[in-house]
C-alpha cells in the first residue's frame, strides 16, 4: 500500500526544501519548480537570500531572468530559518563539502544541514544527501535520525556541470542509493519524477563511491596527460598530434587532454576523500597520491616554463607585463574555485611580475595581496605585454582578435592551433623557436 508521503510525490503536493542554494542547489530547486513542486530554498547566507529575493542569481547557469520568473509564480520562498521548513516533505542538501587544511574531509557543513532538518522535520519525511562526500556519511550523519523520528534516506551525488549547455539536471541520469525497501520506493519515485533516467544502486555506500569514482577517474587521467605532456616535451613529439591520432580509435581510449590542472570543487577534492577513506581502512592509493601531485603542481610547472620563455627573449620577470586568458576553474565558467589560473597568477605577482587577466565570465577576484583585480579585455593586450598566456577557453573567446595581438603567446591548452611565429605551445618544445623568431621579427620593425 503507498505511504502518504509516495501518494504526495506522485500529485506534486509534496514540498522540496533544498538546503545550500548554489551551483548544485540552486538548479536542482529550479527543476523541481518546473516539474509542479512547491519549493523552499535554504541557505544560510543572509546576503545570498536578500540578493534573490530581489531577483539576482548567485551562480552563472541561472539567469536573473530566469529566478525572477520562478520567484513570480509563488511557489518558491526563500529564507535562512529552520523554523520555516516544518512542513517540507523533502529535504535535498547540497552544502559544500570541502578539505581541511591536512586533506582530510570537512563534513561540517553537512552536520548542520542535518541539525536544521533534524529540529524541523516532520514523521516520514525524505532526505536526500547530494553533496559528494566518502563513504559511510548518509548512514553516519542521518542513520541515528530513526531512532527519534522515521524518515526515508538517500544519497544521490550531484552531477552539475557549471557552464555544461548541453546536460543539465532533467537530462543527466541521477544515482540513487538507498539502504531500506520503503526508502527506495520514496528515494525512486522522487527522482523519476524530476529527471529522465534514474539508475538505483544498492546501497548509499555505492552512491557515495560512484561519486568518487567518477572524478577520481578525471583526475587520474588528467595527470597521465599532463605528465605525457611533459615526456613528449622532452622527446620532441607533439603531444597534441599524438592524443589526436590516438583518438582516432573507436574503443578503448578515451581523449583527455594536458593542461594547468584540474580545479572546481569536485576533481581536486573527491579524490582526497576516497584516499582518506581508504587510509580509515589500512589501505592508501598510489594512483590517488600520484595524480594529486601531479595535478597539484601543474601551476608551477607552467610558471617555469614562463620562466623560460621570458629568458628566451631577454625579460627579466619582475619587469614584465603578463596577460592571463581565462580564470574560471574551467572554460565558460564563474567559477573561481580550485582555479588553476588563478594560481598561476598569483605566482606571477609574487614573483614580481605586472599580471592582468581576460574572462568575461570572471568580473573580478581577490589575489593573494588580498585586494581585488578586475579583467581586461583582449583590446587592452598592447604592445607592452610581454606575454599572454592561454589556460582556458570560453564562448566568447574572439580568436581572431587573439590571433591579431602583436605579442608572444604561450598556448597551455593548444586553443590556437597556431604555427605563428608569436606562438609558444605547451608539450611543443620545438615551439619555442618561436620566442627567438619574434623578438628578431619585432625587433627588426
Amino acid at each position: 500500500m503507498d505511504s502518504q508521503l509516495l501518494r504526495k510525490i506522485k500529485s506534486k503536493q509534496a514540498i522540496v526544501t533544498v538546503i545550500g542554494l548554489g551551483y548544485v542547489g540552486l538548479p536542482l530547486a529550479l527543476r523541481c519548480l518546473t516539474c509542479g513542486f512547491k519549493v523552499i530554498g535554504f541557505d544560510t547566507d543572509q546576503n545570498k537570500i536578500e540578493k534573490m529575493k530581489a531577483g539576482q542569481s548567485p551562480i552563472q547557469d541561472i539567469s536573473d531572468y530566469q529566478l525572477q520568473e520562478v520567484l513570480k509564480q509563488n511557489h518558491f520562498s526563500l529564507t535562512t530559518n529552520g523554523g520555516d521548513l516544518k512542513n517540507a516533505d523533502i529535504f535535498l542538501v547540497c552544502v559544500p563539502t570541502p578539505l581541511k587544511e591536512n586533506y582530510e574531509p570537512d563534513i561540517s557543513f553537512v552536520k548542520a544541514a542535518a541539525d536544521i532538518i533534524f529540529d524541523c522535520c516532520k514523521e516520514d519525511c525524505f532526505v536526500a544527501l547530494e553533496s559528494s562526500t566518502y563513504p559511510g556519511t548518509t548512514k553516519q550523519v542521518f542513520g541515528n535520525f530513526n531512532e527519534y523520528k522515521k524518515i526515508f534516506l538517500a544519497y544521490s551525488p550531484e552531477r552539475v556541470d557549471p557552464g555544461n549547455e548541453i546536460y543539465e539536471v532533467k537530462n543527466t541520469p541521477k544515482v540513487v542509493g538507498t539502504d531500506d525497501p520503503e526508502s527506495y520506493k520514496i528515494a525512486k519515485a522522487f527522482y523519476q519524477s524530476i529527471v529522465d533516467k534514474v539508475h538505483i544502486v544498492t546501497s548509499t555506500e555505492v552512491a557515495e563511491m560512484s561519486k568518487l569514482l567518477e572524478n577520481s577517474f578525471r583526475s587520474i587521467n588528467i595527470a597521465f596527460m599532463n605528465e605525457m605532456a611533459e615526456i613528449c616535451e622532452h622527446l620532441k613529439i607533439d603531444i597534441w598530434n599524438t592524443i589526436e591520432a590516438a583518438a582516432t580509435k573507436p574503443f578503448g581510449f578515451m581523449k583527455f587532454t594536458p593542461g594547468v590542472g584540474v580545479g572546481g570543487h569536485c576533481i581536486p577534492l573527491d579524490p582526497m576523500y576516497l584516499e582518506w577513506a581508504a587510509q580509515q581502512a589500512g589501505h592508501s592509493s598510489e594512483f590517488l597520491n600520484l595524480a594529486h601531485r601531479v595535478n597539484k603542481g601543474q601551476p608551477q610547472r607552467i610558471v617555469n616554463n614562463v620562466l623560460e620563455i621570458l629568458t628566451q627573449v631577454d625579460k627579466p620577470i619582475k619587469t614584465s607585463r603578463i596577460v592571463v586568458y581565462g580564470m574560471g576553474y574551467k572554460g565558460n565558467s564563474s567559477d573561481i574555485r580550485e582555479s588553476k589560473s588563478l594560481e598561476i597568477f598569483n605566482l606571477l605577482y609574487l614573483l614580481g611580475a605586472k599580471v592582468d587577466y581576460i574572462d568575461e565570465n570572471v568580473k573580478s577576484i581577490i589575489a593573494c595581496d588580498g585586494h581585488s583585480y578586475e579583467g581586461i579585455t583582449i583590446q587592452e593586450v598592447t604592445s607592452d605585454c610581454d606575454l599572454l598566456i592561454i589556460t582556458n577557453d570560453c564562448n566568447q573567446c574572439d580568436y581572431q582578435a587573439i590571433q591579431s595581438v602583436d605579442v608572444l603567446i604561450y598556448d597551455v591548452i593548444n586553443l590556437l592551433k597556431s604555427k605563428r611565429k608569436n606562438v609558444v605551445i605547451y608539450g611543443k618544445k620545438d615551439s619555442y623557436q618561436n620566442c627567438q623568431n619574434f623578438q628578431k621579427e619585432s625587433l627588426s620593425i
